[in-house]
C-alpha cells in the first residue's frame, strides 16, 4: 500500500500577525522586547498573599476585583454575535475583521453611543445595554491596542473644522474614489 502524506505548509500561517498592519507589528515587537522579562535576573519578590509563604516575581493585576457579572455579560453578547454572524465556525473573527478598518471603529463607535443613549431612555428592557456599551469599549480597547493609528484617524474626525474640514472632505474624495 502506498503511503500517503500531507503536503507540507511552506509559510507558516499566523492570522493575527498577518492582520496587523507594519506599523503596528513594529510598535508590538518593540514594546515586547522592551518589556521582555529575564526571569533568572529578577531579585524582586512579592508575597502572593498577607497570610501566604509563597512568593512571587511581581503583583499581578487583581482580575478578582473585575465582576463575574461584566465577563459574563459581555461573554454573552460575544456568544450572541458568533451565533448570529459566523455560526459555522468555531471563532468568530468578524468582529476583529474590523479591528483595522476606520469606518467599523466608527460604526462601532456610534453604536456604543446608541446604546449609551438606549440607557439612559429605557433602561435594558429591549436589549442589554449595559453589556453593549462594555462589550464596545471592549471593541474600541482592542483597537486602541492592535490600530491605535486607525482609532485616531477616526477621533480626528471630529476635530476637523472650517478650512481644515473644506481642505480634508477634499482629499478624501481624491482618495476613496
Amino acid at each position: 500500500m502506498e503511503k500517503v502524506t500531507s503536503p507540507t505548509p511552506t509559510k507558516k500561517f499566523n492570522i493575527l500577525r498577518n492582520r496587523m498592519s507594519p506599523e503596528s507589528r513594529e510598535r508590538s515587537s518593540a514594546l515586547a522586547a522592551k518589556y521582555r522579562r529575564q526571569l533568572e535576573n529578577e531579585a524582586d519578590k512579592v508575597v502572593a498573599g498577607k497570610k501566604s509563604p509563597a512568593m512571587s516575581s511581581k503583583q499581578c493585576l487583581f482580575y478578582h476585583d473585575v465582576p463575574p457579572e461584566l465577563y459574563r455579560r459581555v461573554a454573552q453578547r460575544h456568544t450572541g454575535g458568533h451565533r448570529k454572524y459566523i455560526p459555522e465556525i468555531t471563532m468568530n473573527l468578524t468582529w476583529r475583521e474590523g479591528l483595522d478598518a476606520p469606518h467599523y471603529i466608527k460604526a462601532r463607535r456610534h453604536h456604543m453611543f446608541q446604546h449609551m443613549v438606549d440607557f439612559l431612555d429605557t433602561g435594558n428592557e429591549f436589549d442589554d445595554n449595559l453589556a453593549a456599551i462594555a462589550w464596545s469599549a471592549g471593541f474600541l480597547m482592542e483597537a486602541e491596542r492592535l490600530s491605535p493609528e486607525r482609532l485616531k484617524q477616526v477621533i480626528m474626525q471630529s476635530k476637523f473644522h472650517g478650512k481644515t474640514a473644506t481642505k480634508q472632505k477634499e482629499h478624501l474624495k481624491k482618495v476613496q474614489k
